[in-house]
């Protein structure tokens, strides 16, 4: 056989061979153990949902007299909304079920945008989707952790950088969006791959990957299993679990030790001036909209300051600067600043992460949703007289 055949065979081998193997490997990957417990990807396929589906807003035909809100953060939106029953029971449901018997409000369509670790970054790319509903309203909830590098870090989605219209590419390569993993060649990739159509392949290989390394993960815990005496398993776990967290009884839920509340908070607790990554954006989403005649809301989430103060860290603690400067930001760019970091009591939070109860005496999901509505009749009572 000549060379170049016995080169040719090879080459179509191992072609053959690989093709084979990723077909294997892919088929074996979709079992659902392999799934993602929460992965980044379903909110990118939601985001192109929302691009593709103006209908799913319900925004589509209001009442001449109907006013439209848009309420948008992460999990504390989300709190109980697994379900349709869920949903009535978390900060938006419980929100548009009270605006709507609230004389104060008048009519109000609540459309919700939340996903676990949803940034201001993230919001920031997808909002042409969002001005293009034309919402009257925007209420956004800024969870003072994501100041925090590593809070950042964990959930990041540049993915959702492809949603940044070509015409807002300019200033957005000017924005610190790295805070999101988002440079500006994955940026331009990122917005290449939506406006030519490829982005749902691209999410289906992203998917494949993240499977593989769940397989990976789920392979190193069995051979951990193998090897380790189950108690010492144990132990590591927990020791590395109770760097961050005390873990009090049942009733008190889980809250963070002294060194947990500084890895989470750090920054805003050592205070942040209007220069930070993530006020910068934040300036450029909120003008975005005030450019197109959308009033903007932003509230600052609920801080379990009752126990961060029996741990003693809160004597020296920047947080007031912090917050002036958020502040300031907001309201210079347009936007109007609500004030809720220091509103609840400890009874109110579910766990160390900040995550409200949504049931009891002391419901924190309702004590927020009624400060919300308390704010926004004011602001609706303002949209009215216009």
């Amino acid at each position: 056989m000549p060379k170049i055949w016995r080169s040719g065979a090879i080459v179509v081998c191992f072609a053959l061979s690989s093709g084979l193997t990723y077909m294997g490997l892919h088929g074996l990957l979709e079992h659902p153990d392999f799934t993602p417990a929460s992965p980044d990807l379903p909110v990118v396929s939601f985001a192109r949902s929302l691009a593709n589906d103006e209908q799913k807003l319900s925004f589509a035909h209001p009442r001449p007299t109907d006013r439209r809100m848009l309420i948008m953060g992460d999990s504390m939106m989300m709190q109980g909304a697994a379900s349709r029953r869920g949903w009535r029971l978390s900060v938006p449901g419980l929100l548009k079920n009270r605006m709507r018997r609230d004389k104060g409000t008048g009519r109000a369509k609540v459309v919700s945008f939340s996903g676990r670790g949803i940034g201001i970054s993230d919001l920031y790319a997808l909002a042409d989707i969002f001005s293009g509903w034309q919402p009257d309203l925007v209420v956004i909830e800024l969870n003072l952790a994501r100041f925090t590098p590593q809070v950042r870090d964990a959930w990041s989605r540049s993915d959702l950088g492809g949603w940044v219209e070509p015409a807002r590419l300019p200033r957005a390569l000017t924005l610190p969006l790295y805070d999101r993993r988002l440079t500006a060649d994955a940026l331009l990739f990122r917005v290449a791959m939506v406006q030519t159509g490829a982005d749902a392949l691209w999410e289906r290989l992203a998917l494949d990957q993240a499977r593989a390394h769940r397989a990976v993960r789920l392979a190193a815990t069995w051979l951990d299993e193998q090897i380790m005496d189950p108690a010492a398993a144990e132990n590591m776990r927990l020791s590395r679990y109770e760097s961050f967290t005390i873990r009090h009884t049942a009733s008190d839920g889980e809250r963070l030790t002294a060194l947990g509340v500084k890895r989470l908070l750090g920054p805003v607790i050592e205070g942040v001036d209007r220069d930070h990554p993530v006020l910068e954006v934040l300036g450029a989403l909120l003008r975005f909209y005030r450019e197109r005649g959308i009033e903007v809301i932003v509230f600052a989430s609920p801080l379990n300051l009752e126990h961060f103060e029996s741990l003693g860290i809160m004597e020296h603690s920047r947080l007031p600067e912090s917050l002036v400067a958020i502040r300031e930001e907001v309201e210079t760019s347009g936007a109007h600043f609500l004030d809720f970091h220091d509103r609840l009591p400890d009874a109110a939070f579910r766990d160390h992460l900040g995550h409200l109860t949504t049931e009891g005496s002391v419901n924190g999901t309702s004590m927020l949703a009624q400060m919300l509505t308390d704010e926004l009749r004011a602001a609706f009572e303002d949209l009215n007289a216009r």
